[in-house]
């Protein structure tokens, strides 16, 4: 009663006191009224701690009685520890933070982590109740996700069209409303609203980047970000083509994800096929073999006991096994879906803030045409922030904006930043001596594309062999373990 009463009602509300909490200490606006919302963040961040011990008391008896029906128990017991131990450490570094016009930008960025630690952990307590359920919504999520995907990699076709038609438009000088029109023409209703606004706004006198702005979708913020910085800087032809020429690449390495996700939406039929099976088998199947060599005083075999081992507990928690036998493919096909979709089109900060390698070729580009037009890279950076679309990203240009301002060294700022590595940096500032900034910018980004694709395809080549021979070994344990007791039921016969 006291565990249930700790997991299922205590936890998940002091998880979502301290997201409110936290939000209440950063929206106040007196000092006091924050000190006071940060002292309450700080004493359920201690009370979070101090019910850890008690939870771990939980989980080692489970673990001292340990038997594979409690193994996913036992699991979520593990998962709600670690999420307890970050949150509450979290709350406390939150906390004790200080003001806002007291941090310098170094602990600004510290702080920034720490808060999104924070509501990363305290959500996984304030909806622990409910996780697993969300695990087996995400296992019938996945299927229809990769659908989308592939409808979304359509859009992504068009958005490439469309970068064509701007890098050209405007490197031959031509009327980009007239042409927007045009291309309009044939288009189903909504894309064709979304063009013929686009030329509305730029007849009016907006710019490009801002008539894009006001049609969120027509590209991703990535793009319109870089075109608003070229646009600044004098360089939007260049840059149209350049963002043109790689959205092309991006979606040609689409095929490759093609192979990787057909495997694992076929893994995953398997494994609810399997799911299905193993029910049944536990059902009608197994008692029938038990009455039959009970009725002949032989043994069961051990293969065989094993597979009446997991039908008995898929039976009895098919709930908990649902998420455990489908997660890897859900795993596959939602990775694929982030590559058919493509990363720029994603807004969602609370977990890409955690991939900033993600988010470097694109600010790389927009460095190198501001470096190139002889834009200070303070303004461009205060600029990128003030009109990128994922708070996350924004928050970061900010910072590094900020130490350029002050002083500091702009590649040593994308280094603590996670957006370069140290030799990544090392390479940048020697390009600078030699005068051949830009093309370093631009080079570094592409290797950085290329080694995230090469990375990729390195997983998907370790993932086939891994899903196949999962498959095989399910099914041959699967067939051995039925068809092993027909074989020493003969043999006993005989």
């Amino acid at each position: 009663m006291p565990e249930i009463f700790a997991t299922l009602l205590l936890l998940p509300s002091l998880g979502g006191a301290m997201l409110l909490t936290e939000w209440l200490s950063r929206t106040a606006s007196g000092r006091e009224e924050r000190v006071r919302w940060r002292t309450g963040l700080y004493v359920m961040g201690m009370m979070v701690l101090a019910l850890t011990p008690a939870i771990c008391y939980f989980a080692a008896q489970r673990f001292v009685a340990f038997d594979w029906k409690q193994a996913v128990l036992l699991t979520g017991r593990l998962l709600l520890v670690v999420a307890m131990l970050a949150a509450g450490v979290s709350a406390i570094r939150v906390a004790r933070a200080g003001e806002p016009d007291e941090r310098t930008t170094r602990l600004s960025a510290i702080y920034s982590r720490d808060v999104d630690r924070l509501k990363l952990s305290a959500g996984v307590l304030a909806l622990f109740p409910l996780l697993w359920f969300v695990f087996t919504g995400i296992i019938f999520v996945a299927p229809i996700a990769y659908l989308v995907a592939v409808v979304v990699t359509v859009g992504r076709g068009r958005e490439t069209r469309l970068l064509w038609l701007l890098a050209v438009s405007v490197e031959n000088d031509l009327s980009l409303p007239e042409e927007l029109d045009a291309f309009s023409e044939g288009r189903r209703w909504r894309e064709a609203y979304r063009l013929q606004h686009l030329a509305s706004r730029l007849r009016d006198g907006a710019g490009l980047a801002e008539a894009l702005e006001s049609q969120p979708g027509v590209l991703p913020p990535s793009t319109v970000s870089a075109i608003r910085a070229a646009e600044r800087t004098g360089t939007l032809a260049a840059q149209l083509r350049s963002e043109a020429t790689r959205q092309m690449n991006g979606l040609q390495g689409t095929h490759l994800d093609g192979p990787l996700a057909a495997l694992a939406f076929y893994y995953w039929l398997l494994m609810m096929f399997l799911l299905l099976v193993l029910s049944g088998l536990g059902k009608w199947i197994v008692p029938k073999y038990r009455e039959i060599f009970e009725g002949f005083e032989t043994p069961l075999p051990a293969m065989t006991r094993v597979v009446m081992a997991a039908a008995d507990w898929i039976e009895s928690y098919v709930l908990l096994a649902i998420p455990l036998l489908a997660a890897p493919a859900a795993l596959l096909l939602l990775l694929s879906y982030v590559y058919l979709v493509g990363w720029p089109n994603f807004n969602l900060p609370l977990l890409m803030r955690w991939f900033p390698r993600r988010d470097a070729p694109g600010v790389l580009r927009s460095l190198a045409a501001a470096t190139a037009a002889g834009t200070a890279l303070p303004k461009l950076l205060e600029n990128m922030a003030e009109h990128h679309r994922r708070p996350d990203l924004a928050e970061r240009l900010d910072r590094i904006g900020q130490s350029v301002s002050a002083g500091d060294d702009a590649w040593n700022c994308l280094v603590a930043e996670g957006l370069l590595t140290r030799r990544e940096a090392a390479v940048v500032v020697s390009a600078s001596r030699a005068g051949h900034l830009p093309y370093a910018l631009n080079a570094l980004a592409d290797s950085i594309e290329r080694a995230q694709r090469h990375r990729k395809l390195w997983w998907i080549e370790i993932a086939k062999p891994l899903v196949v021979l999962s498959i095989g070994l399910l099914v041959a344990v699967y067939a051995v373990g039925m068809f092993v007791p027909l074989i020493a039921l003969l043999s006993a016969i005989s």
